[in-house]
């Protein structure tokens, strides 16, 4: 189940960012934020968005020259004077364009410039234009640091009667430093509140952005990233002048809605005599503040007794030292009674599974995070057939090392996964009841899975059209125990086959999905916005789908009378559905394309899944 995430706004109306515009020449340069409008040096200077502002010079024309015979750079102390001076180019872009694409107007010659500073005392006839292209290279320099808040110029005391004080070009760098961190917290209105969700003592606490030193930009955008990972919230760090002189403020502007999340949810999965069971649970996206996660899920038969058949689970995720590290913990508890598909054999049995995972991003890279995890968990997991149960009995128990890394990326128009996992049995049960539990099956066992899901809507303005897709890769080294078989077939594998139809060792499962939304196509053709304001109509999603799932599935060392590899694969069209604020649900209809024990080509199977949330 996903939380609802907070209402997608413009991003006008979101982003509080500095809006820049840099003009050379007698245009002069603007910055603007939130209304304020700052008038900094109209002359030679450059600056980047978040630059203190400073006194107006007058302004000069770019194709003024000066005669040049020394470069004197002044105020830098995060980066040498060797560092800033010593890779001069010869021509430099100072747009975001290849060279050969850039325009002209952001292409600046320094060959004469070079010649100065390689030898001190040479004279040469240099441009106002290149001294302007100068002072945004030295900003480049920063910024390649990610260093935020500079502010590059050359003083206006540097010129007197048309020429330079001695032939000498001073640079002037300012190094911004941070005077305040704050938060201000609103709704989902855009409402301002006195007081939020997220902690501010644990927001402001985790900053990477310091009073008294200069902004790391790189470390702020990867710790909003992070904090913006949480469905219920959105955070846009304001950064403006401060009070004092060649100072800067940082505020964080924090957009959440209730993390408290209810649902209930019922579908026609899993083996028969399990479908149809509801479950219900609870998610709080910040539980206590600290960007915590808490999640419980409860299962059962309304037709037993709320102890005989049911499922529990429960998993708690919290920042340790600050949310690059996290931590959770989980655990889950069934008693069931069931009937595998095509089976004439009922099994009773109880199962329960705890651990913990440490997972830490190691890097961000733009808006993908890279993460890496481990963790330990036990699993135990007793079944006893309704035939011979005093021989078929098996009561397995296994220790657990869980491993892998995971590299993600979510945005406006997609959500991409990448993964890897390592499971090692490193303790448990012995040799001979893993042998009793399934013929064949190996006590010392690894399981490695690959993973992918990929999601990306076709059309950007209203996003009517979504193409998604998932593949996993099983891999095991021995034979697996039932527990630890992997399913095909039914509503979350291959859709058109019956549920629980192969159980297998290892094996591929694919899937592919295309969705057309009826409601966000309606709203394009009438030209109203995606998120227009005013009443929300009562259908807030109909959407058609076409699908095609694979699967194939492998045995590990098969035992006569055991199918080595079967194929599934299905087609079919479905129909997501969103009414309200609070129910949702989809139905497919596959039609299965390869022949199994159970299901012959063309046999079709309807999947129903409705949520109720609120």
């Amino acid at each position: 189940m996903q939380s609802r995430r907070l209402r997608k706004l413009p991003i006008a109306h979101l982003v509080f960012a500095t809006l820049i515009s840099v003009l050379f020449g007698n245009a002069g340069l603007a910055v603007e934020r939130q209304g304020e409008r700052i008038q900094p040096d109209q002359g030679i200077l450059a600056q980047d968005a978040n630059a203190p502002a400073q006194k107006a010079q007058p302004q000069l024309d770019a194709m003024q020259t000066f005669m040049v015979k020394q470069v004197q750079v002044s105020g830098n102390t995060l980066i040498t004077t060797d560092e800033l001076l010593g890779q001069i180019p010869d021509t430099f872009n100072a747009s975001a364009e290849p060279i050969k694409k850039a325009p002209q107007s952001a292409v600046y010659d320094f060959t004469e410039l070079k010649s100065v500073i390689a030898k001190s005392g040479t004279e040469s006839r240099i441009s106002v234009r290149t001294i302007q292209g100068f002072t945004q290279y030295i900003l480049h320099q920063y910024k390649l640091k990610h260093y935020a808040g500079i502010f590059v110029f050359v003083p206006n005391t540097a010129v007197s009667n048309g020429q330079l004080n001695n032939g000498v070009l001073p640079i002037q760098v300012i190094e911004g430093k941070v005077a305040d961190v704050n938060a201000t917290y609103y709704d989902e209105e855009q409402t301002k509140k006195s007081k939020g969700f997220l902690n501010p003592r644990a927001l402001l606490g985790w900053s990477p952005v310091e009073v008294g030193k200069t902004i790391d930009q790189k470390k702020l955008n990867e710790y909003t990233n992070r904090l913006n990972q949480n469905p219920d919230r959105y955070v846009s760090p304001v950064i403006s002048a401060g009070k004092d002189p060649q100072t800067l403020d940082v505020n964080y502007d924090v957009y959440e809605v209730n993390p408290w999340h209810f649902f209930g949810q019922v579908d026609n999965s899993g083996p028969e005599g399990n479908r149809w069971l509801p479950r219900v649970g609870v998610i709080n996206t910040n539980l206590l503040g600290y960007d915590d996660i808490f999640t419980a899920i409860y299962q059962f038969s309304p037709e037993s007794d709320w102890a005989d058949q049911y499922s529990v689970y429960g998993s708690y995720d919290f920042p340790v030292f600050d949310p690059r590290l996290r931590f959770k913990v989980y655990g889950s508890y069934s008693e069931y009674d069931s009937t595998p598909a095509g089976g004439n054999i009922d099994f009773l049995g109880r199962g329960s599974f705890y651990g913990g995972e440490l997972r830490y991003n190691l890097f961000q890279y733009g808006k993908w995070f890279f993460d890496v995890f481990a963790g330990l968990s036990h699993e135990e997991s007793k079944t006893t057939p309704s035939i011979f149960p005093e021989f078929l009995t098996s009561d397995i128990d296994m220790d657990l090392f869980n491993y892998g890394v995971e590299l993600h990326k979510r945005d406006r128009m997609s959500e991409a996964s990448f993964g890897w996992e390592g499971q090692d049995m490193i303790g448990g049960s012995s040799a001979e009841e893993f042998a009793l539990a399934r013929t064949g099956a190996e006590r010392d066992f690894q399981i490695y899975t690959t993973r992918v899901y990929l999601s990306r809507f076709l059309d950007e303005k209203y996003r009517i059209q979504r193409l998604s897709g998932t593949f996993k890769h099983i891999y095991t080294t021995d034979r697996l125990v039932p527990s630890k078989l992997t399913q095909f077939g039914g509503m979350y594998s291959v859709r058109g086959y019956e549920e629980y139809e192969i159980l297998a060792d290892e094996g591929v499962l694919a899937s592919m999905q295309y969705e057309f939304d009826l409601v966000k196509y309606e709203k394009a053709r009438k030209g109203e916005g995606e998120f227009s304001q005013g009443k929300k109509p009562l259908l807030r999603k109909l959407a058609p789908v076409a699908f095609s799932d694979f699967g194939e599935s492998r045995i590990k060392d098969r035992l006569p009378g055991e199918d080595k590899t079967q194929t599934l694969w299905s087609v079919g069209p479905g129909l997501l559905a969103e009414v309200g604020e609070h129910v949702s649900g989809a139905v497919y209809w596959g039609f299965a394309l390869k022949e199994t024990e159970q299901t012959d080509i063309g046999d079709s199977r309807v999947n129903v899944s409705l949520l109720l949330r609120w």
